[in-house]
């Protein structure tokens, strides 16, 4: 895919994968009581236009992020599992921009969870400060969003 984008979608990949990332960001931001980690497509600088922005949370308790994002009135689904995640909670937002997926994972999950994927390549995972720090040298300036940050239990 890294071939395709760089040989026919040259012009137009990098802005759509810098809104993804932006994107990410800002839900980032939001969700960081449960240290998202941005991977997959948009982490590892390949993904389309349709690519999903794809969070890991760790929680202990997956009930605890939907209510968050029920008390904040973020409209959200149940996302069918991929692969071999059919243990592992998802949620799927759409919105305006990139569909964001949130993949809830246990503390045990997130320790035991494979670093390369099923092909061997290494499986790239951003957390908040790499991709604050990579959008910030991708443009050289601020990319703070200012989100406000998602509670369990306290969004009202």
């Amino acid at each position: 895919m890294r071939d395709y984008n760089s040989l026919f979608r040259a012009a137009s990949q990098p802005a759509s994968l810098r809104l993804q990332r932006l994107e990410a960001l800002r839900w980032m931001e939001r969700l960081s009581h449960w240290d998202p980690v941005l991977t997959g497509a948009v982490a590892a600088g390949w993904a389309t236009e349709h690519s999903e922005v794809r969070l890991e949370l760790e929680a202990e308790d997956a009930k605890a992020v939907e209510l968050a994002l029920i008390n904040a009135g973020i409209a959200y689904a149940q996302a069918p599992t991929q692969g071999g995640e059919a243990q592992t909670p998802q949620l799927r937002i759409e919105s305006q921009g990139p569909t964001v997926r949130l993949v809830i994972l246990s503390p045990q999950q997130r320790r035991n969870r494979p670093r390369r994927d099923r092909s061997g390549l290494s499986d790239e995972r951003l957390a908040l400060a790499q991709l604050k720090s990579l959008l910030a040298t991708e443009n050289d300036g601020d990319v703070s969003l200012a989100a406000t940050p998602l509670q369990p239990g306290r969004n009202r």
